[in-house]
């Protein structure tokens, strides 16, 4: 599911929840580092449970966005599926 800016924006304000996930990634060169794939598997799990929830991959608790390479997402999006 593609989610606008905007929707991400106003999910962020509103903060973590059950539904709502923020996981920053740790890279080494261009391999996420951390959180390891096994780690994440029950944040997913918990998500999946529940209608309509995401993890936001590339994003603090806190708000703030880790920037990321073209080469780095991709990498991490073979990884996440």
């Amino acid at each position: 599911m593609v989610l606008s800016n905007q929707r991400v924006e106003d999910e962020h304000k509103l903060g973590e929840d059950r539904l709502w996930e923020c996981k920053q990634i740790e890279f080494r060169g261009n391999r996420p580092n951390s959180p390891r794939h096994d780690n994440l598997s029950d944040e997913i799990a918990r998500l999946a449970t529940a209608s309509d929830g995401f993890i936001v991959c590339g994003a603090t608790a806190s708000g703030e966005a880790q920037g990321m390479s073209r080469k780095q997402m991709d990498v991490l999006e073979r990884v996440m599926y």
